[in-house]
């Protein structure tokens, strides 16, 4: 189903994570804190949960789970229905995903691609199948640290975009016309 972009926020730019908390969000979440040290108008929504995926939240992941709880600019929304996630994805700007694990297939890039977002994500899997070649792709390294370095790099460059309102390089609408 295509996603009618919503109005994005003026005033802040709006980041959304969607998928498992250890498929990259403790990668986002170190890369998220330098970046709000740089822009005071980030404002991250995180959809993750262990109990979407069948498992109680103390399994894994619970300690980046309770720090994006206790960040002021992360909005925790924890396990939604996909059409609460949709909707949000219709007025986010990017959607961040550096994902560590090689991805087979990822509904989120599709929705977030039809929501014309920036999609910030690294080649690997089947990710760079899924995007068509449309998005704000990476090579990911095998080092966690060389990885952040590189999103992050990625990811500001976004956010200058954003703040600057010149979304143009990013092409947008071809991004959407391709996924749609």
């Amino acid at each position: 189903e295509p996603i009618t972009p919503a109005d994005k926020p003026t005033d802040k730019v709006k980041i959304i994570y969607a998928s498992k908390p250890t498929n990259g969000l403790g990668l986002l979440y170190a890369v998220f804190t330098r970046l709000c040290s740089e822009f005071d108008n980030l404002e991250l929504h995180v959809f993750a949960d262990w109990a979407a995926w069948g498992a109680p939240d103390l399994m894994f992941g619970n300690e980046i789970i309770e720090k994006c709880k206790r960040h002021p600019k992360v909005v925790w929304h924890g396990a939604q229905p996909n059409p609460v996630v949709r909707e949000h994805m219709a007025s986010s700007h990017i959607y961040a995903y550096p994902s560590i694990f090689p991805e087979i297939s990822c509904l989120p890039l599709i929705e977030a691609m039809s929501a014309k977002c920036i999609c910030v994500h690294p080649k690997g899997g089947a990710l760079d199948e899924t995007a068509i070649s449309k998005t704000f792709m990476y090579d990911a390294p095998d080092n966690h640290f060389q990885h952040s370095e590189r999103f992050i790099k990625y990811l500001r460059s976004a956010i200058q975009a954003v703040n600057s309102g010149d979304l143009s390089w990013f092409d947008l609408d071809g991004q959407k016309e391709a996924i749609d």
